[in-house]
């Protein structure tokens, strides 16, 4: 989001802030959090290519 959007947004009552803010999320909570959408993503490619051929 640009400064001038973001501006006009608190400017009328709307906070902008991060995804762990909003949540009240802890370090160790994000970086859990980013582990396993890591491993899900690599998983997922693997996945595509375990797929037998017939």
């Amino acid at each position: 989001m640009d400064a001038e959007k973001r501006q006009r947004l608190e400017m009328t009552g709307w906070k902008a802030g991060t995804v762990e803010e909003f949540l009240g999320l802890s370090p160790q909570e994000i970086a859990s959090i980013e582990t396993r959408l890591k491993k899900s993503k690599g998983d997922h490619a693997k996945s595509n290519y375990d797929i037998p051929r017939t």
